[in-house]
């Protein structure tokens, strides 16, 4: 699992790639511990940003791997193991010290959205759907991702993702302040390198002041 999940670095730029396309980029437990393995790789850098992006053109990450969690039902220490490893992983990306950003394409669902949430900044295309599907699966969602969502779209948006479980497309994202940047299929690269190097060209002091 160690090359679902990998961290380049490009000048200024760390980017950490999910590259999981058969199955969407959904996240096992092993690709949990893999990024916050990663994120302590990128913070001992010396870096201006990190962006989190696929390696699959045309998705982003359909969330948890549903056949592991599965399992997880039945094992108690498996489903206790695969949870720390994710409180971990997004407490570590929240946290991180540099500006982060989740460039989205297609779907980003459940832990997918959960993993953009942590970011500071999110920019997708207008194939981006998301959506917080716990209670079509009986699952449940952490609190400390409940709360990242509340901090962007507010209490009453947050209850009506959760409660319904409904797909909403890009444009409803961004009204609603999921996203912060909506671009045309086929320009999210770009824009992505531009919105890059507009934050790295600023002064560092000032960002990190910021995120304190």
């Amino acid at each position: 699992m160690s090359n679902t999940v990998r961290l380049v670095r490009e000048g200024a730029v760390g980017r950490i790639l999910l590259d999981r396309g058969a199955k969407k980029n959904a996240f096992t437990c092993a690709m949990w511990a893999r990024l916050a393995a990663l994120l302590a790789d990128a913070a001992a850098m010396d870096i201006r940003l990190l962006r989190l992006e696929s390696a699959v053109p045309g998705v982003f990450s359909a969330g948890a791997d549903l056949a592991e969690f599965a399992a997880m039902t039945r094992d108690r220490e498996l489903r206790r193991e695969g949870r720390d490893h994710m409180r971990r992983a997004l407490d570590m990306l929240a946290a991180f010290a540099r500006p982060s950003v989740a460039v989205i394409s297609g779907p980003c669902m459940g832990a997918g959205l959960a993993l953009a949430a942590a970011c500071d900044l999110r920019i997708a295309d207008e194939s981006a759907r998301f959506a917080v599907p716990p209670a079509k699966l009986g699952l449940l969602y952490m609190q400390s991702d409940l709360a990242r969502l509340v901090d962007l779209v507010g209490v009453a948006e947050t209850k009506r993702l959760v409660f319904t479980a409904r797909t909403i497309d890009a444009a409803e994202a961004l009204r609603i302040g999921l996203v912060e940047e909506l671009v045309p299929v086929g320009e999210l690269a770009a824009a992505a390198e531009r919105l890059s190097a507009e934050i790295t060209a600023g002064a560092p002091g000032t960002t990190l002041m910021a995120l304190s």
